[in-house]
C-alpha cells in the first residue's frame, strides 16, 4: 500500500526545489548537469521516482543531457557536441536546442494547469518525461494525472473496447473518471498493479445506464463553472455531465467531442439531464411548485403544477425505489441572474450535500432534511443522485455579490479565458498569433477594470490558421467593440487604451475624435462633457490588418502573405501609374538604383509614398516590403509605424547619404 505522507512529501519537496518561476529561469547547466542532484533531470528521475519511474531509455529523451565522454560520435537525428548531445531536430546549437526544451516544459505546465491534456501530448521530450512534468505540476487539490506514465499500463487498466486507440490524455481522463474519491497515490498503485481487463463489446449496454456509484464519489453535487464571457461555460457543461455518468460506472460516455455530444444529446431525451436559463423573471413557482389558472367549460380552475427541479427530483426518488442509482443533472445557465434566494426558497438547505436524502442502500451517512412544500403540502426532500452544474458570466455578477448560502453550497470552477488554444491561428501578415492579440487586451482589461471582464477565446475560434482582417471585422464589429462599450460605459479614451488606438496613426485606428468644432454649435460658454458626439468608429480600420497587429505592437506593419494578392503589379503596372498623376503636388522623392521614392501632397493634407521601380509602380501592397528592401541593401535600420512614416523615413535617410557622398 502507498505510503501516502512520504509520497506527498516528496512531491510537496520537488515544488519546492522546482517551482514554475524558477523552470522559467532555469538555465542550460540547472536542467543537467553531471552528478548534481538538484539538476532538474536528476529531479525528475531520482528524486521523484517513487511518484512514478521514468528510468531507461536514452538520456535523448529529455532532449539535451550533459555528455559523460568526450568521445567523437555520430548518429543519425542526434548532434553530439563537445560537451553536450541532443536532438538534431531542436537547433544547431545546445543554447537553442535547450531553448526549445524549456518552451516545451512551460508548455506542460501550462496546458496541465488550464486542464488541456491533449497538449501535453505534443512534446519533444519523451512521453514518460512529458506526462511526469504533467503529474507534478498539476493542481493538486483537483488532479487530472496518475502516476503512471507507461501507456501499457494504463490501456491494461480498462476494458473499453477502444482503449488500444486511446491516447494518453485520454486514458487518464478515463481512468480519473472512474477514481471515485480513492487517494491519486494509491488509485495510481492500483491502476499499475491491474491486470489486463478483457474489452466489453457493448453487448447489453445499448442503453448506457450506469451502475452505482461507488462510496466517496469526488464529483461535487453542487458545482458552478464561472469566469468572463467567450470562455466556455456552457460549452463545458457537456464534459462536466458526462463526467458525473462515467463516474456512476456508464461506459459508453464517448470519446469524441462529436460522440460525447451525441450522448449528452441521448440522455437529454431519456430525462437524466435538463437544462434551464435563469433569468429575472424565473421564480420559485418556476423552480419548484406554483399555482397556475386553467379554464375549462369557462371556468377558471387553479392547480398545483411542479416546476423543473421538483420533477427531477421525484423522478430520481422513483428511479431509486426500483434499486436504480442513475444520476440525473440539472443545468443551470447564467445561474446569477436569477435571485437566487427567491428561486431555491428553502431547497437552499436541501440541495447542501451533508443534508440529500439517502438512496437504499447507500454507502453514505448524511443529515437528511425533508420539508413540507408550502403550495402542495408535498414532503419533499433532495436524493443524493441530482447533480447541479452552474454557469456564471462574471462580466454580470462577481462571485462577491452572490448569496453567501449560495456560495458555502456549491463548489466553484474558474472557467478563464485560454488563449493558448489560439496559438496556432496566426494574423496574416505578421509573426502574432490570435493568442498574442487576445492576450495584450485582456491585460489591459484587466489593469482598466478587472479580471473579470476579461474577452473569452470562444470569440476567436474557428478564424482558421491565417487570419485575415476581413474575419477579424466581424468578430470585431459584432462582438468584442460592443462590449468594450459596454464595460467602460462608452468612456472612449479606456477603449482606446484597451485597442493601442493613442499610439497609432489614424489610419490604423479603431476610434477616432470627430473634427466637428462644438463651439461652433453650442458656443465658448458651455462646457460639455467628452460623450459620444465627439468620436466616432474609423471604418477604414476593420479591413486593415495593421490595425489589429498594431493592438500589440504600435510599431508593426504588416507584410503581405506570399500567397497573398500582390496588389497592382505586372500588366497593371502602367495604369498604375497613370491612376497617380492627379496626386497632387510632389514634394520629395529621392532615386537609389532602380528605386525611386516619391512623397506628394494630396487634396486631402496627406502624404502618400509611392515607390517606383525601373519607372514602375511596385503596387500599393508592396510599398512596405520595397522599403524594407532598400534599407536591407543599405544596412538602414527602418523606423515608423506605418508606411507613410517608413517613407519619410527612408527618403531623409538617402537624403544625407547622398550628401555625404
Amino acid at each position: 500500500m502507498a505510503d501516502i505522507v512520504h509520497l506527498d512529501g516528496i512531491w510537496t519537496k520537488f515544488l519546492e526545489l522546482w517551482p514554475v518561476e524558477k523552470v522559467r529561469a532555469m538555465t542550460l547547466e540547472q536542467y543537467h548537469t553531471l552528478n548534481d542532484p538538484t539538476c532538474f533531470q536528476r529531479c525528475l528521475e531520482s528524486m521523484t521516482e517513487k511518484l512514478g519511474s521514468i528510468w531507461g531509455g536514452s538520456a535523448f529523451k529529455f532532449g539535451i543531457y550533459q555528455r559523460a565522454s568526450t568521445e567523437d560520435k555520430k548518429s543519425s537525428g542526434y548532434i553530439y557536441g563537445v560537451k553536450y548531445a541532443w536532438q538534431a531536430r531542436l537547433g544547431d546549437s545546445p543554447a537553442i536546442a535547450f531553448a526549445a526544451v524549456k518552451k516545451h516544459i512551460l508548455s506542460i505546465i501550462n496546458a496541465v494547469q488550464h486542464r488541456n491534456l491533449n497538449a501535453v501530448e505534443d512534446s519533444v521530450l519523451w512521453q514518460m518525461v512529458a506526462w511526469k512534468i504533467a503529474f507534478l505540476y498539476q493542481d493538486r487539490n483537483d488532479p487530472q494525472v496518475l502516476s503512471v506514465y507507461t501507456q501499457d499500463k494504463l490501456v491494461a487498466a480498462l476494458d473499453d473496447v477502444d482503449r488500444e486507440k486511446l491516447s494518453m490524455a485520454e486514458l487518464n481522463r478515463r481512468l480519473m473518471a472512474r477514481r471515485n474519491g480513492k487517494n491519486l497515490h494509491e488509485y495510481s498503485e492500483e491502476v499499475w498493479n491491474m491486470t489486463p481487463q478483457p474489452p466489453v463489446d457493448g453487448k447489453g449496454e445499448t442503453t448506457g445506464t450506469p451502475q452505482p456509484a461507488a462510496s466517496g464519489a469526488s464529483i461535487p453535487l453542487n458545482q458552478i463553472l464561472y469566469g468572463p464571457p467567450g470562455t466556455g461555460k456552457t460549452y463545458a457543461t457537456v464534459e462536466k455531465a458526462l463526467e458525473i455518468f462515467a463516474a456512476a460506472g456508464m461506459r459508453d460516455v464517448g470519446a469524441t467531442r462529436e460522440k460525447k455530444r451525441q450522448r449528452f444529446d441521448e440522455l437529454v431525451a431519456d430525462g437524466h439531464i435538463r437544462f434551464v436559463t435563469f433569468h429575472q423573471s424565473f421564480s420559485y413557482e418556476d423552480f419548484v411548485e406554483g399555482i397556475r389558472a386553467s379554464t375549462d367549460e369557462g371556468k377558471i380552475t387553479y392547480q398545483v403544477e411542479d416546476g423543473i427541479f421538483k420533477e427531477l427530483c421525484r423522478e430520481a426518488h422513483e428511479a431509486a425505489k426500483t434499486g436504480k442509482t442513475t444520476p440525473y443533472v440539472l443545468i443551470i445557465d447564467e445561474i446569477n441572474r436569477g435571485n437566487i434566494s427567491r428561486i431555491f426558497g428553502e431547497l437552499i438547505t436541501l440541495v447542501e450535500a451533508s443534508h440529500r436524502a439517502c438512496l437504499p442502500n447507500s454507502p453514505h451517512t448524511r443529515d437528511s432534511i425533508t420539508v413540507r412544500l408550502p403550495y402542495s403540502r408535498d414532503l419533499f426532500s433532495v436524493p443524493e443522485n441530482v447533480y447541479i452544474i452552474g454557469t456564471m458570466n462574471t462580466a454580470d455578477r462577481s462571485l462577491t455579490g452572490l448569496d453567501a448560502a449560495l456560495r458555502r453550497r456549491f463548489s466553484f470552477t474558474e472557467m478563464p479565458p485560454r488563449p493558448e488554444l489560439l496559438e496556432g491561428s496566426r494574423l496574416q501578415g505578421t509573426e502574432f498569433s490570435l493568442a498574442d492579440l487576445l492576450d495584450r487586451i485582456n491585460r489591459r482589461i484587466t489593469v482598466l477594470l478587472d479580471k473579470e471582464h476579461r474577452l473569452g477565446h470562444a470569440w476567436f475560434m474557428g478564424l482558421g490558421t491565417v487570419v485575415t482582417a476581413e474575419a477579424l471585422a466581424i468578430v470585431f464589429r459584432n462582438h468584442i467593440l460592443p462590449l468594450l462599450e459596454e464595460y467602460f460605459f462608452e468612456d472612449w479614451e479606456k477603449i482606446q487604451w484597451v485597442l493601442n488606438d493613442h499610439r497609432k496613426e489614424a489610419e490604423t485606428s479603431f476610434l477616432l475624435r470627430d473634427d466637428t468644432d462644438l463651439s461652433s454649435l453650442f458656443g465658448d460658454d458651455v462646457q460639455l462633457p467628452d460623450r459620444g458626439q465627439g468620436w466616432h468608429w474609423n471604418p477604414e480600420a476593420f479591413g486593415n490588418m495593421a490595425s489589429y497587429a498594431q493592438i500589440i505592437d504600435a510599431e508593426v506593419w504588416p507584410e503581405p502573405d506570399d500567397e497573398a494578392d500582390t496588389g497592382n503589379c505586372g500588366a497593371d503596372e502602367e495604369t498604375a501609374i497613370e491612376s497617380f498623376t492627379d496626386l497632387g503636388e510632389q514634394i520629395d522623392s529621392v532615386e537609389w538604383r532602380e528605386y525611386r521614392i516619391e512623397r506628394y501632397r494630396t487634396r486631402a493634407g496627406s502624404n502618400p509614398i509611392r515607390v517606383f521601380q525601373n519607372g514602375k509602380y511596385v503596387g500599393d501592397r508592396l510599398v512596405s516590403q520595397t522599403l524594407r528592401v532598400i534599407a536591407a541593401y543599405l544596412d538602414i535600420e527602418l523606423k515608423g509605424a506605418n508606411t507613410q512614416s517608413q517613407g519619410n523615413f527612408l527618403i531623409q535617410k538617402l537624403k544625407e547619404l547622398g550628401q555625404k557622398a
